[in-house]
């Protein structure tokens, strides 16, 4: 239920103000303005003695003493528990992931994020450091409701696996490879209804001081009982004020990476939400390396999508992004489809279109979308 989506971010939004409110009036949250990189205050108030040079990683040769000293420098209310303490839960679908239960509190639902360390595509001295990053941030963004929390982590000479709590059961990459396969595209009230989820979670991370830098469909969840979208996956996340400290080789899904020369800032994620809502909007499927619109754009929300994947300059942030899908939203009423020629029996793809090679890797497939529109 759409609907309940966008209401659920409203009351949300209001739950987060009013716990931004509350510790900014006690003293003990909003960011650290003193200079002092011992600790990070979170809302909580206690001070996360991030110490943990990841950059230093790739240098390191000895596994086993390089967990020692990340295990020594993680924050002391992060519960390190033995994998057997956690069982399997079948029935529960989270693509790529695993849904676990602690065999101390069975009520307590998590997913687990496995890391392996051992020889593979990624060495593990990166896997360490993406370990490293996203427990920061996890703990950093702490009290953020669409962000998922921390509840323990797992470390040994095979893997490190962190166990999250449950946000959903679907992810948005699922529905979009659906409507794909069925030659259909998503309704422009619901593309409004994610794109006013999504922006709503990264205005709230770009508030905390956070750039995510890995947005894209698999990244964003849904928990449709609820009504919550929610953002997982920080293993790319950097503070706005390290941008300088890393690279286009940071960031996430090259699909949805800003352009070469564009300099990583917050907008960035700003950009990865356009590429994605134009997805939506063409009846493309990135994933499935199929970039090419099956359909013609929505004039109702094509300028949005636009300006959301424009220039530096010219892009907004993500809070007036956020704003310009709410009145969109609001504008639209309670019809389902645009009422513009653009979207009129245009559901269902029409027998003349046109697939790509999925081949074909010379070019970017967010490059399929970007030039459609001046």
């Amino acid at each position: 239920d759409l609907d309940r989506v966008v209401e659920t971010v409203s009351e949300r939004g209001r739950e987060q103000a009013q716990l931004d409110s509350d510790a900014d009036a006690a003293g003990d949250g909003g960011d650290d303005d003193d200079g002092d990189d011992d600790g990070i205050e979170n809302i909580h108030g206690s001070a996360l003695p991030f110490v943990f040079n990841f950059i230093d990683l790739p240098n390191a040769a000895d596994k086993l003493e390089v967990l020692e000293i990340f295990r020594s420098c993680l924050p002391s209310n992060i519960l390190i528990t033995p994998t057997a303490h956690w069982e399997e839960v079948k029935g529960y679908p989270w693509y790529g992931y695993e849904i676990q239960r602690s065999t101390l509190m069975p009520h307590l639902l998590v997913v687990a994020k496995t890391l392996p360390l051992s020889e593979g595509r990624f060495p593990w001295q990166l896997r360490i450091g993406q370990a490293f990053k996203e427990i920061r941030a996890l703990t950093e963004l702490a009290g953020i409701i669409q962000v998922p929390r921390l509840i323990a982590i797992s470390l040994d000479e095979q893997a490190i696996v962190l166990y999250v709590d449950y946000k959903g059961d679907k992810m948005l990459n699922q529905i979009i490879c659906d409507k794909y396969d069925a030659k259909e595209r998503l309704d422009t009230r619901s593309i409004l209804c994610y794109l006013v989820g999504v922006l709503s979670v990264v205005n709230d991370v770009h508030n905390r001081g956070y750039m995510h830098l890995d947005i894209w469909p698999s990244n964003v969840i849904l928990h449709e009982k609820k009504g919550e979208i929610s953002i997982i996956d920080f293993g790319n996340s950097v503070k706005t004020s390290e941008a300088d400290s890393i690279t286009r080789d940071d960031l996430g899904h090259w699909s949805y990476r800003i352009k070469d020369d564009e300099v990583i800032s917050p907008l960035a994620d700003v950009y990865s939400v356009g590429v994605m809502g134009e997805e939506m909007m063409l009846g493309a499927c990135l994933l499935q390396r199929k970039s090419i619109g099956r359909f013609p754009p929505c004039m109702y929300i094509e300028q949005l999508l636009n300006d959301l994947r424009s220039d530096l300059e010219h892009r907004p942030t993500a809070l007036q992004g956020l704003e310009r899908a709410r009145q969109l939203l609001d504008g639209f009423g309670d019809q389902t489809v645009c009422t513009g020629s653009c979207c009129q029996d245009r559901t269902t793809a029409t027998a003349d279109t046109v697939t790509p090679d999925p081949t074909n890797r010379q070019v970017d497939p967010g490059d399929a979308l970007r030039p459609r529109h001046a």
